[in-house]
């Protein structure tokens, strides 16, 4: 059983040489093969590869020594015949599968660079276009800094818009509220001053008919009552100023919402410029950190494709590229009898 093992490992391993026999083949010095050398490797080679699978089937079928090491005796024979009849010598037959191989690696190879090579693309356009942006929005606060100012974006700047025309809205009737406010005090006090006024007027001159101790409770009735109005009057008064003081605020805070309506950008409190100064400084660090790593990026990625244009010039060199492309022409053909199966093509 060993023994018959043995043959059927010698007999397969014979089966897919490529053939020692010496011809009168020479290989093209430009190491160049021609379509119709291709076409004649590929179809030698599946009728090998049919016949030796029909060989180890038989060798497996029958497992007697004696068949098995008649079967690997008649080996180089059968397969000479096979290339013989497609009109090839096993010398050049070896050297086109050769050169085939070599070229198949090559499209190999380059397809999976074309796909690194993508990537490569895509990093260095992402790069480019986080390189762009970082450096807008570096001048953008440098800018903002400079004018003591806040940078927006339009929908933070629609948002604070809207705010301040509420606000506008807000302190315009606030402030229409405290001047009726302060007209009604006015004429609260014009009012009691009127009153006081005639109050002192009658109290200095009596009717000519009160006399005696009624005289004297008119006098000091009048009295008092020029004295309430005038009190009454200095409370109005200071209702008055109170409400012209609040009008006063409120169109303060009517300019202040004007103003921010037309520009949100610039603070207005101390507060808001020292938190747009720190917003300003800490944007245009995150900024500068952003193009150094996106800069770093750019160069990486350009020396990767440096690399591989590198390394595609010497494949280019070693394999020519008149046999890359006729294997690509016959790649079906050629890849079905290594039997493999590659990726359809979107």
């Amino acid at each position: 059983m060993k023994l018959h093992w043995a043959v059927c490992v010698a007999g397969i391993a014979a089966l897919f040489a490529a053939g020692s026999r010496a011809d009168e083949f020479k290989p093209p010095a430009d190491g160049k093969f021609t379509e119709k050398q291709l076409e004649t490797a590929i179809a030698t080679q599946k009728d090998i590869q049919a016949w030796a699978m029909e060989k180890m089937k038989a060798m497996e079928k029958d497992k007697s020594t004696p068949k098995a090491i008649q079967e690997v005796r008649n080996i180089d024979e059968e397969k000479a015949a096979i290339i013989k009849k497609h009109g090839i010598s096993e010398a050049e037959l070896k050297w086109v599968w050769d050169k085939a191989f070599e070229a198949w690696g090559y499209v190999t190879v380059e397809k999976m660079m074309t796909g690194a090579t993508g990537q490569i693309a895509d990093v260095q356009k992402k790069a480019d276009e986080e390189l762009a942006a970082a450096k807008k929005e570096l001048s953008e606060h440098q800018a903002a800094l400079k004018d003591g100012r806040t940078v927006m974006t339009k929908e933070e700047r629609d948002n604070a818009v809207g705010e301040a025309k509420e606000a506008q809205k807000s302190a315009e009737e606030e402030a229409k509220q405290h001047a009726e406010e302060a007209k009604s005090a006015a004429e609260d006090a014009a009012k009691a001053d009127a009153e006081a006024k005639a109050a002192d007027a009658a109290a200095k001159s009596p009717p000519a008919d009160v006399t005696g101790d009624d005289r004297a409770s008119f006098i000091q009735e009048k009295q008092n009552a020029a004295q309430s109005a005038r009190d009454h009057a200095k409370e109005a008064r200071e209702k008055e100023a109170e409400a012209r003081k609040a009008e006063a605020e409120s169109r303060a805070k009517l300019v202040a919402a004007k103003l921010k309506a037309e520009r949100p950008d610039v603070p207005t409190t101390e507060d808001e410029k020292a938190d747009a100064k720190r917003q300003n400084e800490e944007a245009i660090q995150s900024a500068r950190e952003r193009i150094k790593a996106a800069e770093e990026q750019k160069k990486q990625a350009a020396e990767a494709a440096a690399q591989f244009r590198k390394e595609g010039d010497v494949r280019t060199k070693r394999v020519p590229a008149e046999n890359v492309a006729l294997l690509k022409k016959h790649q079906k053909e050629f890849t079905d009898v290594l039997g493999i199966k590659e990726e359809k093509k979107d």
